[in-house]
C-alpha cells in the first residue's frame, strides 16, 4: 500500500488571490445596493424635474397651443404631438393647416395626431380611450423622407381612400 500523499497547499501567491476573490465577493451585494440607490436617485430627479423616465413628456415641455388658439395641445409622446380639435372644425382641411403651422412652424420634422373630445374626458397622456377612439387626422413631415403627409381618419365623413 502506498503512503498517503501530503495535502496539497496552494502557493502563497495563489492564496492571496483566493482571499481577494472572497473579499471581492463580499463587495458585490454592496455594489448592488449602490446601483439600486443610484437608480432611485435618478428616478427621483426625473420626478422632481417633471419628466417621466419611461413615458411621455408633460404638456409643459415647451410646446403648447399658441395664445388664442381654439385647439388643445394634449402633450407629446416621443416626437409625436397630440392635439384635441373642436368638433365643429374637425372636418375642415384649412383649419388643420392652421394648426400645423401653429404647432410645427418651419421645423423640418413634425408628427401630429388629431382627436376630438365629444365626451369631455380629461385630457392626459396617454390619451383616455374616450378621446383615443375619436381620431380625426394625422400629419407627418419628415426631413428624412423629404415629404409631408396629411391623412384623414376613416371615421370622418371626408375620409379618402388612403385614410387610416
Amino acid at each position: 500500500m502506498k503512503p498517503a500523499a501530503p495535502p496539497l497547499r496552494r502557493p502563497a501567491a495563489l492564496r492571496s488571490v483566493a482571499v481577494a476573490g472572497r473579499a471581492h465577493g463580499v463587495q458585490q451585494p454592496r455594489r448592488a445596493r449602490l446601483a439600486a440607490l443610484a437608480l432611485l436617485v435618478g428616478l427621483a430627479a426625473c420626478q422632481t424635474a417633471g419628466v417621466s423616465p419611461t413615458g411621455p413628456a408633460p404638456a409643459a415641455s415647451g410646446h403648447s397651443a399658441p395664445a388664442g388658439a381654439d385647439w388643445t395641445f394634449a402633450g407629446r409622446m416621443g416626437i409625436v404631438q397630440y392635439v384635441i380639435v373642436p368638433v365643429g372644425r374637425s372636418g375642415e382641411r384649412a383649419y388643420y393647416e392652421r394648426v400645423v403651422e401653429g404647432q410645427c412652424g418651419a421645423a423640418p420634422r413634425c408628427f401630429l395626431r388629431f382627436f376630438t373630445n365629444t365626451d369631455g374626458a380629461e385630457v392626459a397622456l396617454p390619451l383616455p380611450d374616450a378621446i383615443a377612439r375619436q381620431a380625426t387626422a394625422l400629419y407627418q413631415r419628415s426631413d428624412k423622407r423629404g415629404s409631408a403627409e396629411f391623412r384623414w381618419s376613416c371615421r370622418m365623413p371626408v375620409a379618402t381612400p388612403d385614410c387610416f
